[in-house]
């Protein structure tokens, strides 16, 4: 019987922890064989709330850290036929240390750009499918094990007014703000600089704007969290750091335009490979404003606006475009629920990975 050993390199809460756990929750238990995260944190907890028991092997980035995680995941496995899902770079990189061999295929789910270059193509040799969420974030990757199978969300029916009240009696928000909301932990990659630089142009031109930043903080930069808290307070208009959100879509729900001006960072980090939060804002009728880079424009296409990176004035412009025009407002919110339902349902994300594992060799 052949089952799959799931190896996560973070214990954090985001869009690869968050594309892993759909898998999770929906193909057959008994394809599990078991699940080892090389970094303590809450997706751990997360993983046992689930009934999962997941093996903590907390793993740095150095080589000798690397190789020993490797040898203790080698271990584990055993010298039996297995499917490895390594899910991102660094995970990929352990298993092939592990000594993946001709009975031990490895699926590389690659959900970003970091590390691309030698260390993406070793990865990528040692698999027997890389599995990119969009097409770019494969792009430098070539040969018929490269498949694209991009993240999915939950349809759902949300009462967006109800959303929006509930968020207004929380925050004592006036019936007339108009809702910025940016998605993502208090990393740098993720684009708050960008929105704080570009509010005073909005604030000038849109009245009653007010800005919600839901993520928690990044434990490896804390004094992040620090700089955008001052930022924060100091900006021109209302700015709240609401930390990690467990009610992320009716948040989106309540409102008025999602942004992700996401920036790069000198590892690859930062440029989206595709963006769960982009598809759960669509998905409940909420425009998207984003910067053009990445994974982003396969997501979005014509369901939202995209500016360049790093234009903060063309970010500002487009943010003040959803503010005050109801009419392509409502037309990017209908695009954007059709464009989900007709391509980017978690039900067929799981079914392609199903078709992924079967093909190699799971039979449980």
């Amino acid at each position: 019987m052949t089952r799959i050993t799931f190896v996560q390199p973070y214990g954090l809460l985001g869009g690869a922890e968050r594309y892993l756990e759909d898998v999770l929750t929906r193909i057959d238990r008994r394809w599990v064989e078991r699940i080892v995260v090389l970094q303590d944190g809450p997706f751990v907890e997360r993983l046992r709330d689930l009934g999962f028991a997941p093996i903590v092997l907390p793993t740095s980035a150095s080589r000798v850290d690397m190789a020993r995680s490797a040898l203790r995941l080698r271990r584990l496995i055993g010298p039996g036929p297995a499917v490895v899902h390594a899910n991102g770079i660094k995970a990929a990189l352990v298993a092939g240390l592990a000594g993946v061999r001709r009975d031990h295929r490895m699926v590389w789910v690659k959900h970003d750009f970091s590390w691309d270059g030698v260390l993406a193509r070793i990865a990528a040799r040692r698999s027997h499918t890389v599995v990119g969420v969009s097409a770019a974030v494969v792009s430098g990757i070539q040969g018929p094990h490269v498949v694209f199978i991009p993240p999915g969300v939950a349809m759902r029916s949300v009462d967006r007014a109800a959303a929006r009240h509930k968020l207004d009696e929380e925050l004592k928000l006036s019936p007339n703000a108009f809702v910025v909301s940016l998605v993502g932990r208090l990393h740098p990659v993720k684009g708050h600089r960008e929105v704080l630089a570009a509010l005073p142009e909005i604030a000038s031109r849109l009245a009653g704007v007010v800005v919600l930043f839901a993520g928690g903080p990044e434990p490896t930069n804390p004094v992040y969290a620090d700089d955008v808290a001052a930022a924060s307070a100091a900006a021109p208009t209302r700015v709240e750091l609401l930390g990690h959100r467990a009610d992320v879509v009716q948040l989106l729900a309540a409102s008025d335009v999602l942004v992700a001006p996401s920036v790069p960072d000198d590892r690859g980090m930062g440029r989206e490979g595709a963006g769960i939060a982009l598809l759960e804002a669509m998905s409940v009728g909420t425009p998207v404003v984003a910067y053009d880079d990445g994974g982003i424009p396969e997501i979005v296409d014509d369901a939202g606006v995209l500016v360049t990176p790093g234009d903060r004035s063309a970010l500002a412009d487009a943010v003040v475009t959803v503010g005050t025009d109801r009419k392509r407002a409502a037309e990017l919110a209908r695009r954007g629920i059709e464009r989900v339902a007709a391509h980017f349902t978690v039900e067929r994300m799981v079914e392609a990975m199903k078709r992924v594992y079967r093909d190699a060799g799971v039979d449980a």
